[in-house]
């Protein structure tokens, strides 16, 4: 989690580490929460269609906020500015299918970030912005492209972020998974405040080099480590995986230009599309066999995978089912949410 000065008022945290220049303030890293509760999956029936809901908690959590300072800038870890106080940290799913649609609604909920005495002189969140960083994996058995607003994009290659309001990945030029990014967001202040949210696609410059390779960052190379030894057995890709981020071709941020430590809640829009057909006027997709798509969106926070394997019966053939389990379709969602020691 990341806190910045929007000193030039664009509403996006600004940094070229390449260049020596950054808006990052601080980084806020939680340590340990005194609750933990776990909402197990639940199914809902809405307008005829089923959606299952899961989530995660963590209650009174302490969570440190660290001076971004070179050469790092607090992404190896750091000097605590200050000790903080977090209501809650939550983060929710709802998953749901129509048609030859997924929908994956991710909210996060995060309570008021309060300074705990002492801290340092000066220290203060008055004024300043949040951003939630995320990376983003993907892995297919043919052609893929990323395409971020209008135009394609790839972080290991560009230079500049890009403000933009939705993403996409396309396998053989066919519309495969899409980040809906136009959405607002609820500042939890009295009386509440409703704000556009700001996505922008970002460059590899944008982190220092050797990002997360520090000990307080431990919980996330397990993950890593546990998806690249994973992944090859889950779907039999072709190669094993990793979620870091100097190899990631689309790092974005979740924006929140107006913070100043109040709690907020927000619940962007993931979907992923299969092509499938009923009819035998209908012509297979342009790939044959099998094709494999890995998405991953790996943050500070978390980890959430989403695994979809579709297998074409062949490339003659007219007509493909979809099934939840089974040849034809595998799909499978993993959520692991990652805690550092004394979670829970």
């Amino acid at each position: 989690m990341e806190v910045y000065n929007d000193t030039n008022a664009n509403g996006y945290l600004d940094a070229n580490y390449g260049a020596g220049t950054t808006e990052l303030k601080y980084l806020l890293v939680m340590n340990a929460s005194q609750t933990f509760t776990v909402n197990p999956v639940q199914k809902t029936i809405t307008s005829g269609t089923a959606h299952y809901g899961w989530g995660v908690t963590y209650g009174n959590v302490q969570a440190i906020l660290i001076r971004a300072s070179p050469p790092n800038y607090g992404y190896t870890g750091g000097l605590a500015a200050s000790y903080t106080s977090i209501d809650h940290v939550s983060f929710s799913y709802d998953f749901s299918l129509n048609g030859n649609t997924t929908y994956l609604k991710t909210s996060y909920d995060i309570g008021n970030v309060a300074l705990v005495l002492p801290t340092d002189p000066g220290v203060t969140l008055q004024g300043l912005s949040f951003s939630l960083l995320h990376t983003t994996l993907a892995v297919a058995s043919h052609q893929l492209s990323v395409v971020a607003g209008s135009n394609p994009y790839d972080s290991q290659t560009s230079t500049s972020p890009s403000l933009v309001t939705a993403a996409q990945l396309s396998v053989d030029n066919g519309l495969t998974y899409e980040f809906r990014f136009r959405d607002n967001y609820t500042l939890l202040k009295t009386p509440t405040e409703t704000h556009p949210a700001l996505y922008v696609a970002s460059p590899v410059n944008s982190l220092p080099v050797g990002a997360f390779s520090g000990g307080d960052y431990t919980p996330l190379i397990r993950v890593q480590d546990y998806v690249r030894a994973k992944l090859p057995d889950i779907a039999g890709l072709p190669s094993t995986s990793d979620l870091d981020y100097a190899t990631s071709r689309l790092i974005y941020r979740i924006d929140y230009p107006v913070w100043s430590g109040y709690g907020l809640k927000h619940d962007p829009t993931y979907v992923a599309h299969f092509v499938t057909s009923t009819s035998s006027s209908v012509k297979p997709p342009p790939f044959g066999g099998l094709l494999i798509l890995v998405i991953a969106a790996a943050g500070i926070l978390g980890v959430f995978l989403l695994l979809l394997i579709v297998s074409l019966i062949s490339r003659t053939r007219r007509h493909s089912r979809i099934m939840i389990s089974g040849k034809s379709l595998v799909l499978r969602l993993v959520s692991v949410s990652v805690a550092r020691v004394g979670f829970g």
